[in-house]
């Protein structure tokens, strides 16, 4: 199993979201509105020591172009997103669903729509059980049986 990258999440997204410019969480200015940006929260829990569960936040911030700052703009933005990703969404050879989305306006006029896809998926730890161990090849177990009559 090939181990996901979020580097990988992120272009996927992004390259799915066809109508908008999306940006990394770094941009700061000179961006064409409408827009999007992308930012990843990840958070792994180690499930064994061959696999770790990783629960995905991946925010999609939107800001529209300011005539556009109407109820029925982010509706239709936010039904387009659920639209897109509400199975989940290839990424290289595995596929990630989507386990809920959510949005909610920020900033001071709530004039950004902001949504969250959030995912699960499992990947391997990158543990390899040959680094440094000998492996047993034969074990011969020895009984010795009492007779207790």
């Amino acid at each position: 199993m090939d181990r996901i990258q979020q580097t990988d999440i992120i272009a996927t997204v992004a390259g799915m979201i066809k109508d908008y410019p999306v940006y990394d969480d770094e941009e700061k200015q000179n961006f064409n509105k409408p827009c999007f940006f992308i930012k990843l929260i990840p958070n792994l829990v180690r499930n064994t020591v061959n696999v770790n569960k990783n629960k995905l936040s991946i925010m999609l911030t939107y800001f529209p172009k300011n005539y556009m700052k109407r109820q029925i703009e982010y509706l239709k933005v936010s039904d387009e997103i659920r639209n897109l990703f509400a199975q989940g969404f290839p990424v290289k050879n595995r596929y990630l669903h989507i386990e809920s989305i959510q949005d909610t306006r920020i900033g001071e006029l709530g004039d950004i729509l902001q949504i969250e896809l959030e995912t699960n998926y499992f990947d391997t730890t990158g543990y390899n059980y040959n680094d440094g161990y000998d492996i047993v090849q034969n074990v011969t177990v020895e009984t010795d049986f009492k007779d207790r009559s």
